[in-house]
């Protein structure tokens, strides 16, 4: 998904916590198409991340990739 299409408290939540992250992906996980949470890759201060938010877009657990 676009990083558009993510719930504003998500949004904020990445601002907020890596300024100046670069957006990479997005994915809604869903389960019988009822979006239970969203999973973002970012790239900040040359360090990927895995993002995971709840359905609300409520922050859940960071992941380094790299």
């Amino acid at each position: 998904i676009e990083a558009s299409a993510l719930p504003a408290v998500s949004t904020t939540y990445l601002t907020t916590t890596y300024p100046n992250y670069v957006f990479k992906k997005a994915f809604e996980l869903k389960t019988n198409s009822t979006i239970k949470g969203y999973l973002v890759l970012i790239d900040a201060n040359l360090t990927k991340y895995a993002i995971h938010f709840d359905a609300k877009g409520q922050f859940v657990k960071a992941v380094t990739i790299r």
